[in-house]
């Protein structure tokens, strides 16, 4: 925390802190959420972000704890982080293999798509543009009610620089990127659009736009979001642009929506901890790793 306050001390204009971790593990859920609590303590008046990987069903390896872990966390992210942005191992994964073919994605593969899409969430906040924004605005219009801060994301196109693809993406157009953007194929927290409404949503676009294109294009997206938005929060959805565009292509979209079909993931891991609970799993865990300690095992 001494090197933090050093580092804030000498900065001029500090907005937030960021922190990046997995829920699954008890280093990520229990260290990462304690810096949380820490940060709060120190410093209340700075925003908190956290950007959060949930566990997915079978692909937690060796983490028998996962449910557990996640699901202590939660509540630690619903007290002392003011923007939670969820991702999903499975969504990262289906992308992975959908749009850059690689079979089976590793670590660093799934670290790049994370920092791919970070990147675009912060590039307003990095870049000029027709309408600027940063995380302090964007969590004005995107939290409704305070505690309805947990949020998905999804993003379109999804190539890297060595993507041999990526030519087929170097020019589409706004409407061919919208369209994209509200797949279920480019969602990165495995949430489907039409299973629930959206309460607010902010569409980040980076790149290159004439002033009459962006002029047409906010009124249909906005036209085309109210079939999926909630009819009793009027004009929830917030447009960014960002000049400063993806060396992968012309032009990029992100979509960070609240959505309502979030309460599945948080349902699915309640309902694997019920069966770890039930079967009293997670205190034969810790009953085996104490008598290994001592050399009983």
């Amino acid at each position: 925390m001494e090197i933090l306050r050093r580092e804030l001390e000498s900065s001029e204009c500090p907005l937030a802190f960021s922190v990046g971790h997995s829920l699954s593990g008890g280093t990520g859920s229990g260290l990462g959420t304690l810096i949380l609590t820490r940060l709060c303590d120190e410093f209340p008046d700075i925003l908190r972000v956290s950007s959060s990987i949930f566990p997915s069903p079978g692909m937690a390896g060796d983490q028998n704890l996962a449910p557990f872990n996640s699901l202590c966390a939660f509540n630690m992210l619903a007290e002392f982080c003011d923007q939670v942005y969820l991702y999903d191992n499975s969504a990262l994964n289906r992308c992975l293999s959908r749009y850059l073919k690689m079979e089976k994605p590793q670590l660093k593969d799934l670290n790049r798509l994370f920092a791919y899409v970070q990147c675009h969430i912060t590039s307003p906040m990095r870049y000029p543009g027709k309408l600027s924004s940063d995380l302090r605005k964007m969590g004005t219009n995107l939290l409704p009610f305070p505690r309805l801060k947990f949020l998905g994301l999804s993003q379109s196109p999804i190539c890297f620089e060595f993507d041999l693809h990526k030519e087929s993406w170097s020019m589409a157009g706004p409407k061919k990127l919208s369209q994209h953007v509200l797949h279920p194929d480019n969602s990165l927290t495995s949430i489907d659009v039409e299973s629930g409404k959206f309460l607010s949503s902010a569409m980040i676009w980076r790149g290159n736009m004439f002033t009459a294109e962006w002029e047409t294009l906010g009124p249909e997206l906005r036209e085309k979001m109210s079939e999926y938005s909630v009819p009793w929060i009027p004009y929830n959805m917030q447009m960014i642009h960002a000049r400063g565009g993806p060396i992968e292509s012309n032009l990029s979209c992100t979509l960070i929506g609240n959505h309502t079909g979030i309460q599945n993931i948080f349902a699915h891991n309640i309902q694997n901890f019920n069966k770890f609970f039930k079967f009293d799993f997670v205190l034969f865990l810790f009953l085996f790793l104490f008598l290994d300690l001592i050399g009983i095992v």
